[in-house]
């Protein structure tokens, strides 16, 4: 193979890695929307399932106030749909905005 043909299989195969690079970053995004409204789903309801204050994940009771489970590390907060302010699962209204959460 001479130089020639080495550098156009190169520029080739650099231009297929491109071409899939962009196609994995298309299913990237994608799979981060479905992250997305899959963790509003899972936090609307856990909401829900939950009033007396347990970790939706492991079950244990919650003193109140934590953004963590000490016992199992979930995450207990969520952003408001209306103005992205980080509020706990148990709030019914946005500490920020004063919308109302326990409708979600």
């Amino acid at each position: 193979m001479n130089q020639e043909d080495a550098v156009t299989t190169l520029r080739s195969e650099n231009e297929a890695l491109r071409t899939e690079n962009e196609q994995l970053r298309g299913e990237l995004t994608l799979l981060k929307e479905r992250l997305h409204v899959l963790e509003g789903w899972v936090a609307k309801e856990s909401r829900q399932m939950d009033p007396d204050k347990h970790c939706p994940s492991c079950h244990q009771s919650l003193r109140g106030g934590e953004r963590f489970c000490p016992w199992c590390s979930f995450n207990l907060t969520f952003a408001c749909p209306f103005c992205g302010s980080q509020n706990l699962l148990f709030d019914r209204f946005c500490l920020h905005c004063g919308q109302p959460l326990s409708s979600l």
